[in-house]
């Protein structure tokens, strides 16, 4: 699946996770931006494994996304700089790999 169908398939996903109505495309960050970060973030990225094969393999998930008792901390706006700042993660980062069928910093 690519193009549209691949972005439709993932939008409809984080959808599915953070239970947004706004506005997602190819910049927007799944931490940064909706906040997706521990358990949901593995789910999000096992869901998208499930549909398009693995494409995270070589990726350090603590990178770009902090754990669960970190992302609580960052959700409320707390997060005072004591983890390493996040790496940013987007749509169209995700829908990358999924075109090349492989992890692609």
């Amino acid at each position: 699946m690519q193009g549209d169908g691949a972005r439709d398939v993932v939008i409809g996903l984080i959808r599915k996770i953070t239970l947004t109505k706004g506005l997602i495309n190819d910049q927007t960050r799944l931490l940064h931006d909706l906040s997706i970060s521990g358990d949901d973030a593995i789910d999000l990225l096992s869901a998208i494994e499930k549909q398009f094969g693995p494409i995270t393999i070589g990726m350090n998930f603590d990178d770009y996304f902090p754990n669960e008792t970190e992302g609580m901390f960052c959700r409320r706006g707390k997060f005072l700089g004591v983890w390493k700042p996040k790496k940013e993660l987007t749509v169209g980062d995700l829908l990358t790999c999924i075109k090349a069928g492989r992890w692609m910093p």
